[in-house]
């Protein structure tokens, strides 16, 4: 394949990927509010206005109670979209620069966002349709009902692309790529501080954990990870609001990574913004009325974010440092 072809099938891919990804989130997020609806009954409006109370906190940097499965439910709806394409998008730029990972270690791993960016940027640079090895994913997270409801929206979209990938269109070789890709994961997903083995080349990853709160007991817990895996070649590390955070849990040598025009996708996430507005209606066909946190849900669900993606590379490999 030709660099012209090869720069419009991914495009093309990409496109495809998008639109399942806002599919499969709507989906999941509509059977799982259905589900939460009756198991709340009388104090519905209650659970719903705490959670996205608690979720409002997050623009000032302090952290929901992430085993609430409303909270869950309103995260996945809303920040999910935005941080698979962080991911995806660093993951995409460093991939030239180095063999894809044999493991992932994900702290504070949620939903998952992590394996969907990798797996999307592993599909993305890889032509070939032959089987990928196996990659060992290691989600750590004490917040079941996040990790719960990501398990339940990665077999949801591995199903979607599975299906999209027995059409004749000209995306369609990739996303038989990716499904592939998504297959090749072996999860294990714990809470706890589980010691993983292997000396193969590991990427870390705390793109949704860093807050002012944890940052103590985060920065021990990632050297103790580096410690253990002197073989970390990468590390995707972020927080919104606050830098500092990010290069006190990160290595001295962090590079920091400008994402601004180079993201995966781009624009807005049509089926999961009108999901949120007919929750937005149900919400005040029963209350009569939508409060200013509630008007939230009526927004269109972005893509990106106006913040800048940070990397860190690991010392034992330096010449892969050329990800500007």
């Amino acid at each position: 394949m030709n660099t012209a072809s090869q720069i419009y099938t991914s495009s093309a891919y990409c496109e495809a990927v998008r639109l399942l990804l806002d599919r499969s989130i709507a989906d999941v997020a509509d059977g799982e509010y259905r589900r939460l609806k009756r198991l709340s009954g009388s104090r519905y409006h209650h659970d719903v206005r705490e959670a996205l109370r608690q979720l409002g906190g997050l623009k000032g940097g302090d952290p929901p109670k992430y085993d609430d499965p409303w909270v869950a439910l309103f995260y996945l709806t809303w920040y999910q979209p935005r941080q698979i394409n962080l991911a995806a998008s660093l993951a995409r730029q460093y991939l030239p620069h180095c063999e894809r990972p044999r493991n992932i270690i994900d702290v504070g791993c949620g939903s998952f966002a992590t394996l969907f960016g990798v797996a999307i940027a592993i599909a993305d640079s890889q032509y070939s349709t032959s089987s990928p090895d196996p990659i060992g994913y290691y989600g750590i997270d004490s917040a079941n009902h996040m990790r719960r409801i990501g398990i339940r929206l990665l077999y949801r979209f591995r199903d979607l692309v599975e299906e999209a990938s027995r059409s004749d269109l000209v995306y369609a070789n990739k996303l038989d790529v990716l499904f592939s890709v998504l297959d090749s994961f072996f999860p294990f997903v714990t809470g706890s501080n589980k010691q993983h083995d292997g000396e193969d080349v590991f990427w870390l990853s705390a793109l949704h954990a860093v807050y002012k709160s944890n940052s103590g007991e985060l920065a021990r817990k990632m050297q103790d990870l580096r410690t253990a895996h002197p073989r970390m070649a990468f590390e995707m590390i972020t927080a919104a609001h606050d830098i500092q955070l990010v290069k006190a849990i990160s290595r001295n040598e962090a590079r920091q990574v400008s994402l601004a025009g180079n993201f995966v996708f781009r624009g807005w996430c049509p089926q999961i913004t009108g999901w949120r507005y007919k929750v937005a209606c149900d919400f005040v066909s029963h209350s009569g009325e939508l409060s200013s946190k509630d008007r939230y849900l009526c927004r269109n669900v972005p893509w990106t974010r106006s913040h800048v993606g940070t990397a860190w590379l690991a010392p034992s490999r330096p010449d892969h440092g050329h990800i500007s």
